[in-house]
């Protein structure tokens, strides 16, 4: 018995290349004479696809429900959607207002934003002349603060028959980052003060008696901005079901997502511009992923992970709770560097054909392997996404204090306790 498990490893690497060819070959074939008939019966099962929903009851039925998002009609309707999101980000005007008495402009014409100087006794004011003037977004940021000295501002509004302005709402800027001043929010009108106030401004003031250089926009944005979060999760959803459905591809469904949340974003918000739009995709994480992945191809290739597989079989001796050991640390340590996701689909054929030769169910291994992996992943800034993601943020490598030696450091005790935890766990199980 043990002569015939040694004899069926040591053909493990060239049998992987006889299945491939094999499968690629006769899958060919196969899927040929199942498409000819699907494609041939396709258009009169769509004709008589909604005739089977006779009330809201039959949509709850999960097989129904899917052939239905699966027709043609509902994949032209949704690329139709994708396309009027792309319109919506490409034709649509920016709500930008400036101040209206130093800029002799339209209020709809585009301004990125304005270089402005106040003191405790000049304040900046806008005017609020034009809808929609239910939400008022303002970009804000000025020189470093000292202590003692603020920065707020105002939402102010005007009652005829009175002399002065109203305050209606305060926000005091923060300091962040060794007094750097920055603010991001919003103002909100209400219709009982729409009713109430005929006019409305923005005012900035500070207690500083020397000018202070701040960098303003403004934005007028509709009510039906309030609703962001709704409509984030609503596409988020979406983007969730036709992927865990698998309905569309993966990677098509996100790009899909991507532009209606681009046109929802267009139609609610100021339009982002094109450069603004590349500037979220974080280059230096896809640059890295794509060569953690070029190198786990070479790897694979050259059949490093079929030859780890088959000297654990051979430290393990046979032995199952050794060889789960041997095949959870290698691919911790291999995860903690390279991409895991990768990995763990190269390491789980090889996982297969050794259950099969030791007659063990594979799925308790190929659990405790993804654990692994998991784990594995968090130890270093490499080995995770969110790890690449967290350490090439503009604020942490600006402060320097996160190399991938203090990650490391920091992070492995927790990883060795969850190692260690994950292991009588297994143990018991």
């Amino acid at each position: 018995m043990a002569h015939n498990r040694d004899t069926e490893m040591t053909s493990l690497v060239n049998a992987r290349d006889d299945t491939n060819y094999g499968g690629t070959h006769g899958g060919g074939h196969g899927g040929g004479g199942h498409g000819h008939g699907h494609g041939h019966g396709h258009g009169h099962e769509e004709e008589s696809l909604l005739a089977n929903v006779h009330s809201w009851r039959d949509l709850l039925n999960i097989r129904l429900l899917l052939t239905i998002l699966l027709s043609r009609r509902v994949i032209k309707t949704l690329v139709v959607l994708v396309f009027m999101c792309m319109a919506l980000y490409f034709f649509t005007t920016t709500r930008t207002v400036s101040n209206l008495e130093a800029l002799k402009t339209s209020p709809e014409d585009h301004i990125e934003s304005e270089i402005v100087a106040i003191d405790a006794l000049n304040p900046h004011y806008y005017n609020l002349d034009h809808e929609p003037i239910e939400v008022i977004h303002i970009v804000l940021a000025s020189q470093e603060l000292k202590e003692n000295q603020t920065l707020h501002v105002e939402l102010q509004g005007f009652q005829d028959g009175n002399s002065t302005w109203s305050t209606l709402d305060f926000y005091e800027v923060k300091k962040i980052r060794s007094g750097k001043v920055e603010a991001n929010h919003e103002f909100e009108v209400t219709h009982e003060q729409k009713e109430v106030y005929t006019k409305f401004r923005v005012a900035i003031q500070t207690n500083i008696e020397a000018p202070l250089g701040i960098t303003l926009k403004i934005v007028q944005l509709y009510e039906l901005v309030k609703g962001q979060v709704f409509f984030a999760a609503l596409i988020l959803g979406g983007v969730y079901f036709f992927i865990v459905f698998e309905i569309l591809h993966r990677t098509i469904v996100a790009m899909l997502g991507s532009f209606i949340c681009l046109g929802v974003l267009s139609a609610l918000r100021e339009k982002p511009s094109f450069e603004e739009v590349i500037s979220w995709i974080d280059f230096e994480t896809v640059g890295l992923l794509f060569g953690m992945m070029l190198m786990v191809g070479i790897f694979a290739k050259s059949g490093f992970f079929e030859y780890s597989a088959v000297k654990a079989y051979k430290l393990a001796r046979g032995q199952v709770w050794y060889l789960v050991v041997i095949l959870c640390l290698f691919t911790a340590i291999v995860s903690a560097f390279l991409d895991n996701v990768t990995t763990v689909l190269l390491i789980t054929p090889v996982c297969i054909r050794l259950c099969n030769v030791m007659n063990v169910d594979p799925v308790p291994i190929l659990l405790s392997i993804v654990l692994f992996s998991n784990i594995g992943g968090t130890m270093t800034p490499i080995g995770d996404p969110p790890n690449i993601i967290i350490v090439n943020h503009p604020d942490v490598r600006a402060d320097g204090t996160v190399t991938f030696g203090t990650f490391t450091v920091h992070m492995f005790p927790g990883v060795a306790a969850a190692t260690i935890m994950l292991f009588v766990f297994v143990k018991l199980v």
